[in-house]
Parts: structure tokens; C-alpha cells; sequence
């Protein structure tokens, strides 16, 4: 999947769902999911708040202060499809006009996502582009990782670091519902089949797929 770098605020503005414009200086007819990489270095940008601040600039503030906290820089935060590309769409995030003689054109967002754990240390590039990292979905978030950071089981099923341990946590007190094997015994399942068995599911280990149908 491609993936296009874009600077904090905005980057994370739009997987939160409350940005759905990114500002471009050239059009794109790319339609489709891209991941969402938050460059290094953030935006520069100034407020003009002779009073009181508007809801538009607290967003913005907002979501600078929590990817400096959580150090959301250099990785890929989530993923949105780009639907449209435009010039002078009505939303308050789109700019208009030119910059630098060149036009603006405002590519428009839809079904954003938030990966609840980032993909680190990703060097980002100019226009669209392949991450240059292997990337794997997990079996329990559902979310792509590094596959160099991730667990794989028996089956070739892959889970992050999280998952991984929340399965292990939730299957110490399985016992196989056929031979009675648990994570911490199964010795008569490496008699029956050479090898250690695995959970296909809750309460049912590999060495007995099948037997109790």
C-alpha cells in the first residue's frame, strides 16, 4: 500500500477524523487507502489570536502538544482514503488560491483510522511511496506492523507485541476439551503426534482437531 508524508498537526488531525483535507501544490488522481506518515519535522505555522482562540486553532494546538508528548514523528500513525481532488472545497481546512504562483488543490479525506500503535522509525519521501519495511496485519488488532517487531504462531498467524501477550495471558487457563492438554502440559500430545501441539481455538488443541465432532 502507498503511503504519503504529511506534517504534524495535520497528519494526525486527519486519522482522528477531524481534518478531512490535505493541502497539495499538485493535483492527484490516485483513489484509494494510503498510509499516513507523520513526518519528522513538524509544521510552521502561526496563530492570530488578538482574543480568544477558535475551536479550529484549540484542534490544532491540541493535537501538536499530544504528537510532541507521544513523540509521533517519523512513523506511520494511520490510514485514510483519498476520494477526491479539488480546488475550493467549502471545508474550513481546504486553502485556496495559489502558493508560490503554483495552485492549491485540496485532496479530500474519508474512512481515517488511527493505528492504536504506530509504526516506528519509518523514513518518509516526497510525493506517494512504498514504505520500505515489511508490513504484516496482526490477528488481534487488525493492524499492520513491522514484521520484524511481531510473533508468529504455528498456523503463520502474526500478532504485535500487544496481542501476543494478551493471548498468552487469556490461553494459561485453556485446557484442551478432547485430551486435556494445557499450555504447561502436553506431553501426551507430542507421544500422539511427534510434536508439541497449539490452540486452533478456545479449549482445542491442535493434536485434536477434529476428534471431537
Amino acid at each position: 500500500m502507498k503511503a504519503v508524508s504529511i506534517k504534524q498537526p495535520w497528519a494526525s488531525l486527519i486519522v482522528q477524523g477531524i481534518k478531512g483535507i490535505e493541502n497539495r501544490t499538485w493535483p492527484t488522481k490516485f483513489r484509494g487507502t494510503v498510509y499516513v506518515h507523520a513526518s519528522l519535522k513538524p509544521a510552521r505555522f502561526e496563530f492570530e489570536m488578538p482574543g480568544q482562540a477558535t475551536a479550529q486553532e484549540i484542534q490544532i494546538s491540541s493535537a501538536l502538544n499530544e504528537a510532541e508528548e507521544e513523540e509521533l514523528f517519523g512513523c506511520i500513525i494511520g490510514q485514510v482514503d483519498i476520494v477526491d481532488c479539488v480546488i475550493n472545497h467549502p471545508s474550513q481546512w481546504a486553502e485556496k488560491g495559489t502558493v508560490n504562483g503554483k495552485q492549491i488543490y485540496n485532496w479530500v479525506l474519508a474512512n481515517p483510522v488511527q493505528y492504536k500503535n504506530p509504526i516506528w522509525n519509518v523514513k518518509g519521501k516526497l510525493s506517494f511511496w512504498e514504505p520500505d519495511i515489511t508490513l504484516q496485519i496482526c490477528e488481534g488488532c487488525q493492524e499492520p506492523e513491522n514484521i520484524d517487531n511481531m510473533i508468529t504462531n504455528e498456523e503463520a498467524q502474526w500478532f504485535c507485541t500487544d496481542c501476543v501477550t494478551g493471548y498468552q495471558q487469556e490461553s494459561e487457563n485453556w485446557k484442551c476439551r478432547v485430551c486435556g492438554c494445557t499450555n504447561n502440559d502436553c506431553g501426551q500430545c507430542v507421544e500422539k503426534t511427534g510434536h508439541p501441539c497449539h490452540w486452533v481455538e478456545e479449549n482445542l488443541c491442535s493434536a485434536c482437531e477434529g476428534e471431537d465432532e
